[in-house]
């Protein structure tokens, strides 16, 4: 997981009070969210922004590969599944590839929110 990442994770932490749950069920605090459409309209009703929760994740792929990001790597990150032998022979986990991919991905992120709002946001929140 990317610093950015963490840091936004930490601050959403401070907010959800004493569940366990980062994103915690709005009906039930003690479970999680399970699906992300309803939260999503809502984040979409609040920005102004439509968008499909999916599109993160094309967003996100397109860029890192865009970024010079391998497809396989960004495979992985997508936690798409494999065909083929390699599948069965390749047992490497790419664990330290991801998280270069991720912590790349996050300051393309941060590097692109800056430039919108004509500041750099905090690398730590």
């Amino acid at each position: 997981m990317s610093l950015p990442t963490l840091d936004i994770l930490r601050a959403l932490r401070m907010t959800t009070g004493s569940t366990s749950w980062v994103f915690p069920s709005s009906r039930r605090s003690e479970h999680p969210i399970v699906n992300v459409r309803k939260p999503a309209l809502r984040l979409c009703a609040l920005s102004g922004v439509d968008f499909i929760p999916h599109d993160l994740r094309r967003t996100a792929a397109s860029h890192m590969t865009s970024m010079g990001i391998s497809r396989l790597v960004v495979s992985k990150i997508l936690n798409h599944a494999e065909v083929g032998v390699t599948k069965v022979y390749d047992r490497h986990s790419y664990d330290g590839e991801k998280r270069e991919a991720l912590e790349a991905w996050g300051r393309k992120v941060r590097e692109l929110v800056n430039s919108k709002i004509g500041q750099d946001i905090p690398s730590t929140i």
